[in-house]
C-alpha cells in the first residue's frame, strides 16, 4: 500500500522490486503456504487437528480478493493481523481438541465457533 511513497524516497522495499502484480502474488502466496503448511504438518506428525486452520481459509481468500481493491487498502494490515490470529487460535484448538489421527467433531465445532466469533467481533 506504501509503495508509490517509497519509491518516492527512493527506499528499496520487497514490494518495490515485485512489482504491483508480484508483490499480490507473494501476499496470496504468503496466505495460503500457512495453510498448507499447517497442513503438511499435521500429516507430518499425524495430527488431524492441525487441518481446523482450514477454518479459516475463506478469510484468507476474503483477503487476497479484498487487497485487489485500492479503497480498502489502508485497512488491509488490520484486516490481515486478524486473519493471523483467528488462524493462530484455530490450529492451537484443533491441536488441542484433535491431537491424534481420530476425529472429534466437537473439537471441530467448538474451533469453528471460536473462529466465527472471532471474526464477528474482531471488527
Amino acid at each position: 500500500r506504501d509503495m508509490e511513497a517509497d519509491q518516492r524516497s527512493g527506499a528499496r522495499t520487497l514490494a518495490i522490486l515485485l512489482g504491483p502484480r508480484g508483490s499480490l502474488a507473494y501476499y496470496g502466496l504468503l496466505l495460503y503456504s500457512a495453510h498448507a503448511g499447517a497442513v503438511a504438518a499435521g500429516y507430518w506428525y499425524n495430527c488431524l487437528g492441525a487441518t481446523a486452520s482450514l477454518l479459516v481459509l475463506p478469510q484468507s481468500i476474503w483477503l487476497c480478493l479484498r487487497i485487489q481493491n485500492q479503497a480498502t487498502l489502508r485497512t488491509q494490515d488490520e484486516e490481515t493481523a486478524k486473519s493471523a490470529m483467528m488462524f493462530g487460535v484455530a490450529l492451537a484448538l484443533g491441536i488441542m481438541t484433535m491431537p491424534g489421527t481420530e476425529f472429534s467433531m466437537h473439537g471441530l465445532g467448538a474451533t469453528a465457533l471460536v473462529v466465527v466469533v472471532l471474526k464477528l467481533f474482531a471488527d
